[in-house]
């Protein structure tokens, strides 16, 4: 064969191989940058309703995408008996009906040390995001597989 040849064939696998490279290292950039930037989308009203969890009277707070957007589930605990409230803040209500309705979140949850926003899942596995209220990083209530912490303090994405 024709060493010219030889070099167009080298050159031509060569590129593919920095190509492959490039588009490897960029979709990693990409991927790494998506659960920040669907945090960063709605940042306001999540801090916003954290605050107004975090300052409920109650060790567990509770409210998902099929229930009445008005009323909240609260107790004591996580395994203690609860009841419904209203959260009678309507930029709350319009608040988290935005999260649900136009941005695709399941389920906001306080618990002991912790604020979630549930964003997907399957089965008894979640995702989404949490602020731990406390420097402890763990919890009894979740089972977290996989802890990335974001830009915006103190925030967190997970998954179970």
């Amino acid at each position: 064969m024709n060493k010219k040849y030889i070099n167009i064939i080298i050159t031509i696998v060569a590129s593919f191989i920095v190509l492959m490279l490039l588009i490897n290292a960029a979709s990693s950039i990409i991927i790494n940058s998506i659960p920040s930037l669907k945090f960063k989308k709605n940042e306001d009203i999540i801090v916003e309703i954290a605050d107004y969890f975090i300052n409920l009277p109650y060790g567990y707070v509770s409210i998902s995408s099929s229930d009445d957007k008005n009323t909240l589930f609260v107790a004591d605990s996580t395994t203690a008996r609860g009841k419904d409230i209203s959260i009678g803040d309507s930029k709350i209500e319009n608040d988290i009906n935005i999260l649900f309705k136009k941005n695709g979140y399941f389920v906001i949850e306080k618990g002991a040390n912790y604020i979630r926003f549930i964003t997907g899942g399957l089965l008894n596995n979640s995702q989404g995001f949490i602020y731990f209220m406390t420097e402890n990083t763990t919890t009894d209530q979740i089972n977290i597989c996989s802890l990335v912490k974001l830009p915006e303090g103190g925030w967190y994405y997970y998954t179970e």
